[in-house]
């Protein structure tokens, strides 16, 4: 009986501390207080995030700057134009709209087709990539036809972007020589 009478009391208190607390807290002395404590916290750490979700918003909410071209066709970009230093295809909404945006031997053009080029190259990176590691797979993981047509695959985008590099390497050198007079 003496042991039935702590039950009890034990019981009495956890189901009080229960009230008092709301539910699901359970019997922890200062309960009540500890989750006012991690409110608190809580609050103070939304409050000190807020610029950064600000700046979010603003960033994902502010008008962007319109498209100008595509990479491939699009029923709105349909006219297809190069870049004149690399031959990049690219395609714009009318020659006559990029000829007036982007006039011929300014700046404007230059810097433009400079981003298309650009775009262009991190594209054919990102297909090199993916042409390297479908390779990799298949020599490593695969039948031994399989590894046979790894070892003779023929990588599109890893071939273009060597001669694009090598093209880039051979105008440098060319334009460091014309600097200093040679040939």
């Amino acid at each position: 009986t003496h042991r039935g009478g702590a039950y009890y009391r034990a019981n009495r208190a956890y189901q009080e501390s229960r009230r008092q607390s709301g539910p699901g807290a359970g019997f922890r002395p200062g309960h009540g207080q500890e989750r006012a404590q991690n409110t608190d916290d809580l609050l103070r750490n939304l409050f000190q995030l807020l610029p950064v979700m600000i700046v979010f918003l603003m960033y994902f909410l502010a008008p962007g700057e319109e498209q100008n071209f595509a990479l491939n066709r699009t029923p709105t970009f349909s006219h297809q134009l190069k870049t004149q230093r690399h031959e990049f295809p690219f395609y714009v909404r009318s020659a006559r709209e990029w000829e007036e945006t982007y006039p011929a031997a300014t700046v404007q053009r230059r810097r433009m087709e400079h981003n298309i080029e650009m775009t262009h190259i991190n594209h054919l990176e990102s297909n090199c990539l993916y042409e390297r590691q479908q390779q990799q797979r298949m020599y490593r993981f695969g039948t031994r036809a399989e590894r046979e047509r790894a070892r003779e695959m023929t990588m599109h985008s890893c071939e273009r972007l060597h001669d694009i590099r090598v093209k880039q390497s051979s105008e440098r050198l060319a334009a460091g020589n014309a600097r200093r007079g040679g040939v």
